[in-house]
């Protein structure tokens, strides 16, 4: 374990960039990209959550096909119902809602809780400390801030991060973190996921935050024309 401690604090360096980083004023590229999401159609047909379906059954679920309950549970999770509750978490600024639909993600008898211990990640390079106690704080103090004038883009982005560097949970934290960057999305075009998911993420690195964002934004563009053309065949 001593060894483990000695490792690259994730969170820590999470935190310290959180801390200053302004998300009301995205760099050039990415607000070039935000205004095109901005002027993107809106099909009503695809909606942010039917994306993320989609990405969760194609490869999610197929990832993971072995463990039936969480891939069931999983699903649940992202029925409209269900999903609603992440919507009004971040409309409402409202932490506890999370946890109640992290319990039924993760198939607890009630809301899940925030982990209590150090977790470790990419074979024990990334530790999760507890933020010198002040976790559960820093975890809701992100959810429940009033993003005043932030791109909602970038306030799904900056969920996510924190849902990925925080590691709230004891389990589910991608999960929730994919959630939560579709639910702030609202009404707004639908997001290509995967692309998002996969693009580099390191912690405390401003650049890899709105590259991040651009990926996101772009993203919409590049999933509308790819529908667009698939309905003309």
């Amino acid at each position: 374990m001593r060894e483990l401690e000695r490792c690259e604090d994730a969170l820590e360096r999470h935190c310290a960039l959180f801390d200053r980083l302004r998300f009301d004023a995205p760099p050039s590229r990415a607000r070039d990209a935000l205004d095109r999401y901005d002027r993107g159609p809106i099909d009503d047909r695809d909606a942010p959550l039917d994306a993320l379906i989609e990405y969760t059954t194609a490869l999610d679920v197929r990832a993971h096909s072995e463990q039936h309950d969480r891939n069931r549970r999983s699903l649940e999770a992202l029925s409209p119902p269900a999903f609603e509750r992440i919507r009004y978490a971040i409309l409402q600024h409202d932490s506890r809602s999370i946890d109640r639909w992290m319990g039924a993600l993760l198939g607890l008898d009630g809301p899940a809780a925030v982990r209590t211990q150090d977790a470790f990640a990419r074979g024990g390079l990334h530790r999760y400390s507890l933020a010198n106690g002040a976790l559960e704080a820093r975890w809701r103090r992100g959810v429940e801030r009033d993003g005043g004038r932030e791109h909602r883009v970038v306030r799904g982005a900056r969920l996510y991060f924190d849902a990925i560097f925080l590691h709230p949970f004891d389990d589910g934290n991608a999960r929730l973190a994919r959630a939560l960057l579709v639910g702030a999305l609202d009404a707004g075009p639908a997001i290509d996921v995967a692309p998002a998911v996969w693009v580099a993420k390191r912690p405390g690195s401003e650049e890899d935050f709105w590259r991040f964002v651009t990926v996101c934004a772009s993203g919409a563009e590049a999933r509308a024309r790819r529908r667009y053309h698939r309905a003309l065949r």
